[in-house]
């Protein structure tokens, strides 16, 4: 059988720094790709041979490829000098489909002992199976890029652990047990930061996806529909997005969703905030998007939060629509967004213009707007705001003691927020419709004390 030449990618498609070009067809390996014949040793083989020869691309005509072995790609085991990468490209979507036969397993295992500053790219084709094996796992790389991607009818769809940036266009997840596994498992390794532009995620039985103390989490676009609905394997938990922060370091991690379309996930939640984080900030930014709940026992929360003892937790959900239709019933008890809070966590709600379809379902919570903000130096005699929104000045008549001036009024009474650079304690004391004053104490609560980073936000 004759391979196919790969549209838009060239017979020696990988270009190197030195201007050196490798590419390695599976059909020159011995593939057939006729969905019969065993592929798994030409694909063994391609990987292989890129290993050895500092990278490339790995190319795959149009057909459908059988996998019964597992493929291991071990970065780091052979000392390659000039190794920026390897890509596995097929011919297209729907015109490149890997069918696994691996039962229990990753067909394509990419894994390092040690974190490498390497990467890997796929793109262009589908990858099947019987809800029987999985798809592909990568372990500690630097970057690693998706295109044009369907996972489909795997019991994992893609796995990742301590890998620094990853980026997903257009890639697809349907009626797997779980979609996307983002897996952070060595807290000193890179941070995850991962990014997703026009991804599906539909009808996983368990959850979509899952993503584990990431630095930054950004969706753009999308949808994530009906997962959680069905739960497979003695799976306790269903859901449609869940964001686990569990790391000690005090630093911010959450996630932002820009125009999300989410609709009819079960189980716990469409989007889920879990922390148990220890000094650090967990936050969730919603602009834009939409909830639909259209079935008879969607998922419990549209918006769920669960902050532990030592966590602290800033939910924002801004211009965001929540609507039923079809056989739904609100249902009091399921509020749109709902906070667990353990004693000792902070958790802050701040949702502004929200689209809400009835009124049985609303959150507990007041609208809130964000009315002002400033962050400056306390300890100067005469502090300047930067990042300032709506504050003219600040003045310190008395040690820890200032008053913000707004440039424009609004109402007396204000939510406000104050976060110091040490510990200590503040207090709002008192205010106007173009005023604010606070004072801040050392942690004793009783010495008035200038601190060196004061970031205030108001609320009305």
């Amino acid at each position: 059988m004759v391979g196919f030449p790969v549209s838009g990618l060239p017979r020696k498609g990988f270009l190197h720094s030195d201007g050196a070009v490798n590419t390695y067809d599976v059909f020159d390996k011995g593939a057939v790709g006729d969905g019969i014949a065993d592929d798994s040793e030409a694909f063994q083989a391609a990987f292989d041979e890129a290993m050895l020869v500092d990278g490339g691309a790995v190319s795959i005509p149009p057909g459908r490829y059988v996998i019964k072995t597992k493929i291991t790609v071990a970065y780091g085991a052979i000392p390659l000098t000039d190794l920026g990468g390897i890509s596995l490209v097929g011919s297209g979507m729907f015109a490149t489909e890997i069918f696994t036969e691996v039962a229990d397993d990753f067909w394509l295992d990419i894994s390092t002992s040690t974190f490498q500053s390497v990467s890997f790219h796929v793109s262009d084709l589908k990858i099947q199976g019987t809800n029987n094996g999985h798809g592909i796992q990568i372990k500690q790389l630097a970057d690693f890029t998706m295109e044009r991607v369907f996972f489909y009818a795997l019991k994992t769809g893609l796995q990742t652990e301590d890998c620094l940036r990853m980026s997903f266009h257009h890639v697809f997840w349907r009626w797997n047990w779980y979609g996307f596994l983002a897996l952070k498992k060595n807290l000193n390794s890179p941070p995850n930061a991962i990014s997703l532009f026009g991804c599906v995620f539909g009808n996983n039985y368990n959850q979509g996806m899952e993503i584990t103390n990431p630095s930054q989490l950004t969706i753009f676009g999308g949808s994530i529909e009906s997962c959680g609905t069905n739960l497979q394997g003695g799976e306790a938990e269903g859901f449609g997005l869940k964001i686990v922060d569990d790391a000690a370091a005090a630093d911010g991690r959450g996630a932002i969703l820009v125009g999300v379309h989410i609709e009819n996930n079960g189980g716990f939640a469409d989007v889920w905030l879990k922390s148990n984080a220890g000094g650090s900030v967990s936050y969730l930014n919603i602009i834009g998007g939409a909830f639909f709940r259209s079935i008879t026992t969607p998922a419990t929360h549209c918006i769920r939060t669960d902050v532990g003892a030592t966590a602290r937790v800033h939910l924002n959900v801004n211009s965001t629509g929540f609507f039923q239709s079809g056989s739904y019933t609100p249902v009091a008890a399921n509020l749109l967004i709902k906070a667990f809070v353990t004693a000792g966590g902070i958790y802050r709600l701040h949702y502004d213009n929200p689209l809400i379809g009835d009124t049985v379902e609303a959150p507990a919570e007041a609208q809130t707007h964000l009315f002002a903000r400033c962050f400056f130096d306390g300890t100067s005699g005469s502090p300047t705001a930067n990042r300032e929104l709506n504050v003219s000045g600040i003045t310190r008549t008395a040690t820890g003691d200032y008053t913000l001036t707004f440039r424009e009024g609004w109402e007396a009474t204000k939510l406000v927020t104050v976060s110091l650079n040490a510990a200590g304690i503040w207090s709002k004391f008192a205010e106007t419709t173009t005023t604010l004053r606070i004072k801040t104490w050392a942690a004793d609560g009783t010495t008035a004390t200038n601190f060196a980073q004061i970031y205030v936000g108001v609320w009305q």
